[in-house]
């Protein structure tokens, strides 16, 4: 009897999620500062030594070169997906497309950041809500007070 109520607790556990499920990361994991360092003109080999060469490559588009990654924290079903695509002309890299542009992190000088965190604490100008994707809100970064 014994042994039959521990089967039934062993093979109920997993549904109450108890156990650990591991994050899932598939793909080749790019972040912004690597996009970042990409520019035109930039040969394939430079480029694959900032990013790395693409996981698969497309016999029928030679020209292009796609990287997909996609992650998955344990226990969820919210996947994040980011793809990339560089084109190139010959050996040179001529257009970028996909989730992350070069450039488009938000650089702000020092002074700017400190003058930012003194209007924030005297509470002139709240701190910015940033959605959790990290991406801008339509219509930019700029509001109006």
């Amino acid at each position: 009897m014994r042994i039959l109520l521990l089967l039934v607790v062993i093979a109920a556990l997993p549904g109450c999620g108890l156990i650990y499920k591991q994050d899932i990361q598939q793909g080749t994991i790019l972040e912004q500062d690597q996009v970042d360092q990409l520019s035109p003109g930039m040969t394939r080999h430079q480029v694959a030594l900032v990013l790395g060469t693409p996981p698969i490559s497309d016999p029928f588009h030679q020209d292009r070169w796609d990287y997909v990654s996609m992650e998955k924290p344990g226990g969820n079903n919210i996947q994040n997906m980011r793809k990339l695509s560089l084109y190139f002309d010959g050996n040179r890299l001529v257009r970028i497309e996909g989730d992350l542009k070069p450039g488009s992190a938000q650089v702000m000088s020092n002074e700017a950041i400190e003058k930012t965190i003194e209007d924030v604490k005297e509470g002139k100008n709240p701190a910015p809500k940033r959605p959790e994707n990290g991406k801008e809100p339509p219509g930019g970064s700029d509001t109006k007070s």
